[in-house]
C-alpha cells in the first residue's frame, strides 16, 4: 500500500485490520499450492515513530511472536529465511521480455522516484514573512475566505464562486477599522453559509491579479491547518490546481502546495485534511473497481449520489477505474472530500462481502450516499451536535474508524446507548468540545464494535417485555426503521410473496408508483428483474423510516392475501 497514491496507508489501524483480514484469506484459500505464502510486511518509521506506540502495533507482534494470529498459525522471522520454502512465481506483468530496459535499472529508477516523492517539501513553512500587509488588513482579507473548505461539503448549502469572490472585491472599499471590527467580520464570515459552487469552478476573470496576490501573501500568516487549507481550496478552485507563482523565493504551483499539506496532514492523523487534499489532488484507490465488480458479482447493484435529485447513478456493470471515478465526482457535485469518502466506502464493502455476505441479506440495491447520511444520522443522535459539528464529527474520523462505523451499521448493532454518550466520563469535562465529542465518539465504536448481539430481521420474534420498554426507551425502532430504509432491506422472501399477493389483486401502488398485475405474466417470482421493479417503487419514497413502513405493511397486507394465520 502507497500513501501517496492513497491515504488509506496511512492509517496503521487500518493497515493492521487489513493484514488481519489478508491472513485469515490465505488460510482459507491457499489449497494445493507448492510452498508457504510469505506475507511481507513494512511498517515505515511515520506509521511507528509516535509516543506512545500504538497499542495495535504491540498487540499484534506479540501475537505473531507467539506463533498464532486470529487462530492462524504463522511464524516471524527474516525475508531470507522463508525463500526456500515459499511459493516462487514470476512478476511477468512487472518486467514484460520486450521491455529493451534492464529490470534492475528500472526496479532501481522506481525506488529513487519513491525517495524522492518521500522527500517533504516546506514552501508553507513561516519564512520570508512579508509584514507589510497591516494585522487588520490580513484578518479581513483571511475572513473573506476562512471556513471554504466546510463551505464546500455536498451536505451544505451551495452558492455560486462569484458571491463570494465579490465580497473580497468590495471589501477593498471598506475603510479600516479598529481591531474589533476586524473580529466581528471574522465571526461574521465564520457563521456565512456562503459557498464556492465547484459546478462552476476555475474562472480565472473572477480575481484581478491585485486580489489573487492579497492570498497568496496570507499563506505565511496562516499558521493553522484550517488556514492553509482554505487559501489552497480558494486558490485550487478559482485559478485551478497547476496555477503557477512565486512563494518563499520558489516557482511553486497550487499542487505542490497541496501535496505538502496533504503530507504534513497524513504524518499528523489530520483525517479531514487528508481526504480534501486528496479529493483536490484527484486521487483514485486503484482498487474501487475491483470492489465494483466483487459486489455485482453477489447480485448486488450500488448507487451512488443523493435521492431524489437526478446525480443518483445506479451502478448495474463493470467499469473501469476512470470511469468509476469520473461517475463519483459527477455524482457527488465534485465535492472532493464526498468523492474520497465514497471511494472508502467501495473498498470496505469489498470487503465485507467477500469476508461477512450474511450483512447484506435481504438487499439487492446498496445505495452509498444514503448510508453516509445514516453514518452523520448516528453520530448526530449520539452528541445531540448541530448538522455543521456532526459533519467534522464524521470526516475527522479514520479510516478504520469509518469502517467499524460502517460495519456497525450493516450489522444493526446497538450505537451511542452506553454510558460514554449519555454520562461522559469526568476526565473528558475539561476537554475542548471538538476533542470530547470525538473521545465519546471513539469509545461507542470501538464498544458496538465487540458487541456480540445485533438487531435481527425476523418480524415474527417479538423481544421480552422488558427488553421492549429498554429499546424504546432509547428510540431504537425508528432507528432501525431508518438504518433498514437507509440500506434498502427487506426480509427474506419478501420479492416473492409481493408477486404472490399482486396474483390476488389488480395492482399496489407505492408513492404515485403502481405495480400492475400483468408483472407477474412478464416474470416470475424469484427473477431478480421483478425485484427490481419492487426496490424502483420503494425508492420513491424519499425518507427512509416511511421506505421501512410501507415494507412492514406490504409483509402485512402478504399475510392477509396469502390467508396466513398469523
Amino acid at each position: 500500500m502507497d500513501q501517496h497514491s492513497f491515504y488509506l496507508a496511512s492509517d496503521i489501524d487500518y493497515i493492521i485490520d487489513r493484514f488481519r483480514t489478508y491472513i485469515s484469506f490465505l488460510n482459507k484459500n491457499w489449497n494445493n499450492i507448492t510452498g508457504r505464502p510469505v506475507v511481507v510486511v513494512v511498517l515505515r518509521s511515520d506509521l511507528i515513530d509516535i509516543d506512545p506506540i500504538p497499542k495495535n502495533v504491540i498487540q499484534t507482534l506479540k501475537k505473531l511472536k507467539t506463533g498464532y494470529t486470529n487462530g492462524v498459525r504463522v511464524q516471524m522471522g527474516k525475508l531470507e529465511d522463508f525463500i526456500n520454502t515459499s511459493c516462487v512465481t514470476s512478476l511477468d506483468f512487472v518486467f514484460r521480455e520486450d521491455d529493451d530496459e534492464d529490470p534492475e535499472d528500472k526496479l532501481m529508477d522506481l525506488l529513487q522516484s519513491s525517495s524522492d516523492f518521500n522527500q517533504i517539501s516546506n514552501f508553507l513553512s513561516h519564512q520570508n514573512i512579508d509584514y507589510r500587509y497591516q494585522k487588520r488588513y490580513r484578518i479581513k482579507k483571511l475572513a473573506q475566505i476562512r471556513g471554504a473548505v466546510k463551505r464546500s461539503y455536498s451536505y451544505s448549502h451551495h452558492a455560486s464562486d462569484s458571491s463570494v469572490a465579490q465580497n473580497i472585491l468590495n471589501s477593498n472599499n471598506i475603510d479600516d477599522q479598529d481591531d474589533q471590527t476586524d473580529t466581528n467580520v471574522l465571526n461574521h464570515i465564520r457563521a456565512d453559509e456562503h459557498t464556492l459552487s465547484t459546478s462552476n469552478r476555475r474562472d480565472n476573470n473572477l480575481l484581478r491579479d491585485k486580489e489573487v496576490h492579497d492570498i497568496i501573501a496570507l499563506l505565511p500568516h496562516a499558521s493553522t491547518i484550517q488556514d492553509q487549507a482554505d487559501i489552497l481550496h480558494y486558490l485550487c478552485m478559482n485559478k485551478g490546481i497547476e496555477f503557477e507563482f512565486e512563494h518563499n523565493g520558489h516557482h511553486v504551483t497550487v499542487r505542490d502546495l497541496i501535496q505538502e499539506l496533504y503530507n504534513r496532514a497524513c504524518k499528523q492523523r489530520v483525517w479531514w485534511c487528508v481526504r480534501h487534499c486528496a479529493g483536490m489532488l484527484r486521487m483514485r484507490n486503484e482498487s474501487i473497481a475491483q470492489s465494483l465488480i466483487a459486489i455485482l458479482a453477489q447480485q448486488k447493484q450500488l448507487t451512488i449520489g443523493l435521492p431524489p435529485t437526478q446525480r443518483e447513478y445506479v451502478l448495474t456493470s463493470p467499469m473501469t477505474v476512470e470511469q468509476l471515478y469520473n461517475t463519483i465526482v459527477s455524482a457527488t457535485g465534485n465535492d472532493p472530500t464526498m468523492v474520497m469518502l465514497t471511494q472508502e466506502i467501495f473498498v470496505f464493502l469489498h470487503t465485507f462481502i467477500n469476508t461477512e455476505p450474511q450483512l447484506f441479506a435481504g438487499m439487492i440495491r446498496i445505495r452509498v450516499a444514503l448510508i453516509v447520511q445514516v453514518m452523520l444520522g448516528e453520530l448526530k443522535r449520539t452528541l445531540q451536535s448541530s448538522d455543521e459539528d456532526t459533519t467534522d464529527h464524521l470526516l475527522n474520523l479514520s479510516p478504520h474508524e469509518i469502517k467499524c462505523l460502517l460495519h456497525i451499521i450493516l450489522s444493526g448493532k446497538e450505537f451511542g446507548i452506553t454510558e460514554h454518550s449519555t454520562k461522559p466520563a469526568p476526565e473528558l469535562a475539561d476537554l475542548p468540545k471538538q476533542e470530547r465529542d470525538m473521545r465519546i465518539i471513539r469509545n461507542e465504536i470501538k464498544e458496538a464494535s465487540a458487541r456480540k448481539l445485533s438487531v435481527h430481521l425476523n418480524w415474527t420474534d417479538h423481544p421480552s417485555e422488558e427488553e421492549d420498554d429498554d429499546i424504546g426507551k432509547h428510540g431504537q425502532w425508528i432507528r432501525r426503521r431508518r438504518l433498514d430504509g437507509a440500506l434498502n432491506r427487506v426480509p427474506v422472501r419478501f420479492y416473492g410473496q409481493v408477486w404472490q399477493t399482486l396474483e390476488k389483486c389488480k395492482g399496489i401502488k407505492i408513492a404515485d408508483y403502481i405495480l400492475y398485475n400483468s408483472l407477474t405474466q412478464e416474470m416470475t417470482q424469484e427473477e431478480i428483474k421483478f425485484a427490481l421493479r419492487v426496490e424502483e417503487a420503494l425508492n420513491r419514497v424519499p425518507f427512509t423510516e416511511y421506505r421501512q413502513l410501507i415494507v412492514e405493511a406490504c409483509v402485512i397486507f402478504t399475510s392477509l392475501a396469502l390467508g396466513d394465520a398469523r
